[in-house]
């Protein structure tokens, strides 16, 4: 039993000071303008993730207040 209470003041402490941590102050990468993004914290400050081209559902890493969609032309005439 004081094996795992040793490893318990040890690690406890450890553990707490990682998770205190906020995520804001943690070391991150960021995504610039034009870059293909997911989530909206993938991005750097100013940007926002953006669907921009509506038919097939991208979305990237733009200014804010960017156009929120824009419809890329069919590569194929439709078929009558």
């Amino acid at each position: 039993m004081k094996f795992l209470s040793i490893v318990a003041l040890v690690a406890l402490p450890a553990f707490a000071a990682a998770v205190a941590v906020p995520l804001e102050l943690q070391e991150r990468t960021c995504k610039g303008p034009g870059t293909l993004c997911s989530g909206e914290y993938e991005c750097c400050p100013n940007l926002d993730c953006v669907q921009i081209i509506c038919n097939d559902v991208q979305y990237f890493c733009e200014p804010k207040n960017a156009a929120p969609c824009i419809n890329k032309p069919n590569r194929h005439p439709p078929t009558q």
